[in-house]
């Protein structure tokens, strides 16, 4: 009973304003803490924890990344490697294109327009499809807007279109070569079976002459052949030496005038298209109305 009286007093006052004291520099230390700890969760995040885009920068394209500095500087060399090849194989196809009209002429020894295909009526040329023809143009609108992936995407489209083109030509310009190849075949043949005493003999050096231009064609079209798929605008090369040869042998054994102004006419387009130039054909006076011849006026009467 005497302990409990004595806390009673004052002493036992100054121990709970102690205690009391104590507790609230406790509390005072231990709230900067949690002011410390709140950066850490940014107060805009929303209670489903998505944040706010419109707060930060736009860095995605489409659902893609945008490309970086070092991938747009090898995409620009990249475009400018296959723009100049899609030049070339654009050069390559009107050459063809002006030389022989279409595929389908080649393989029906026709070097005039296909009536079946559409023609332009100005030029009187086979039509050509919208996207071969704007190739590699949109490709460089593109590139000139420093759109450097759609330029990319779009002249490699280009090449693969273009690509398809030289190949349907290949495929054609190899069935021409061998039927080429066969009208001389069977000349040489036709000449070695005669008598060195037929009217249309002719000489061994000229007939010799031509065996070796069959051979050097024979050789160069099956170099081609190996080619077609893989890389047809070197087929078509090829193809273009091979067949020039060959004419070139058969205009050497032809014995008429006629049929010799004839391979020459042939002869003429084949190395013309072998060396990436036009044949420019006369022009068809058939084709134009002629100008009428005007009348005389009647002289008055004196």
């Amino acid at each position: 009973m005497q302990i409990r009286r004595k806390y009673n007093g004052p002493a036992a006052l100054i121990l709970v304003a102690l205690l009391v004291v104590g507790g609230l520099r406790a509390e005072s230390t231990t709230v900067p803490e949690t002011e410390n700890a709140s950066p850490s969760t940014p107060a805009s995040t929303p209670s489903n924890g998505k944040t706010d885009s419109s707060s930060e920068p736009s860095t995605v394209d489409s659902g893609e990344s945008s490309p970086s500095t070092l991938e747009l500087h090898h995409a620009r060399i990249e475009y400018r490697e296959l723009y100049s090849l899609s030049q070339d194989y654009r050069h390559m196809l009107n050459v063809l294109d002006e030389n022989f009209g279409s595929p389908s002429n080649l393989t029906s020894g026709k070097s005039e327009n296909n009536p079946g295909e559409p023609v332009d009526a100005e030029t009187q040329t086979p039509k050509k499809s919208n996207e071969l023809s704007d190739c590699p143009a949109n490709a460089y609108l593109h590139y000139s807007r420093n759109e450097i992936p759609s330029a990319l995407n779009t002249v490699r489209s280009c090449i693969q279109k273009q690509r398809e083109a030289l190949s349907a030509y290949g495929r054609a310009m190899s069935e021409n070569t061998d039927i080429i190849l066969g009208r001389l075949s069977d000349r040489i043949q036709g000449l070695m079976g005669e008598s060195q005493f037929s009217s249309t003999s002719i000489s061994s050096r000229k007939l010799n002459k031509g065996r070796n231009l069959l051979k050097l064609s024979l050789k160069t079209a099956q170099q081609a052949e190996g080619l077609l798929q893989e890389k047809p605008e070197a087929a078509i090369q090829r193809l273009r030496v091979a067949r020039f040869q060959a004419i070139q042998g058969l205009i050497l054994l032809e014995d008429t005038y006629a049929g010799e102004q004839e391979l020459k006419k042939e002869f003429e387009t084949a190395l013309l298209d072998a060396e990436g130039k036009v044949h420019i054909r006369p022009l068809d006076e058939s084709n134009y109305p002629k100008a009428r011849k005007e009348e005389p006026a009647d002289q008055p009467s004196n």
